[in-house]
């Protein structure tokens, strides 16, 4: 979700937002070598995807749902990240987000 993360920081370049935490813990980047562990057959599939954005309200909810970016939106800062994407609804139309998303599938356990 790479535009999410250049939308946040085209806003405030100081303003911490990252899954990085959670893909490195496993993603579809380094699922594969963790897998093949324990199973002697691992297959990873990629699924094509985007979100389209066309409300502020959800997309400022999901950005605050993250616990460091919902400490630098605070009071009067929050509601200019709401005009601040309700601008670029109005003269877009729509946010597309693309997402990296997949499927490992792991076969006879070792």
């Amino acid at each position: 979700m790479k535009e999410l993360s250049d939308l946040i920081s085209n806003y405030d370049d100081q303003i911490y937002y990252s899954l990085e935490p959670f893909t490195h813990a496993f993603g579809l980047e380094n699922g594969e070598e963790q897998l093949i562990l324990s199973f002697e057959d691992v297959q990873m599939i990629r699924y094509e995807d985007s979100l389209e954005v066309t409300e502020a309200k959800p997309l400022v909810n999901y950005v605050l749902s993250f616990g460091r970016t919902n400490e630098s939106l605070k009071g009067q800062k929050r509601e200019d990240f709401k005009i601040y994407i309700d601008d670029i609804l109005k003269k877009e139309g729509k946010i597309k987000i693309t997402k990296n998303t997949g499927i490992f599938i792991a076969k006879n356990p070792k």
